[in-house]
């Protein structure tokens, strides 16, 4: 399904109150607070993936439905941790000097 297709996916299930979209950290704005080794990596080796992901985003954003993007960025098949940190993506990588 193509991303451009989703808020009319989304209309047709009744005007959900909140869109939940799982990206990816990388997409999009996200990929200027990674670090340049990271970017690099995702322009080449995930670019097709990581364009996608960025459509989706930006066709929800433009959407005018009420959304969350979520940008998971180490999710791995481990054992559950006991405490968790949820950080705003606020700075690029450069400022906080990574």
């Amino acid at each position: 399904m193509g991303a451009e297709r989703l808020p009319g996916v989304f209309r047709r299930a009744g005007e959900p109150r909140c869109a939940v979209l799982v990206s990816a950290f990388g997409a999009g704005d996200t990929a200027e607070k990674a670090s340049g080794f990271a970017r690099l990596i995702y322009r080449t080796v995930f670019g097709k993936f990581f364009a996608d992901k960025a459509a989706s985003d930006a066709v929800l954003t433009a959407s005018g439905l009420d959304h969350t993007i979520v940008y998971p960025v180490n999710l791995k098949d481990a054992p559950a941790l006991t405490a968790a940190a949820v950080k705003p993506l606020t700075r690029p990588c450069q400022e906080r000097g990574c």
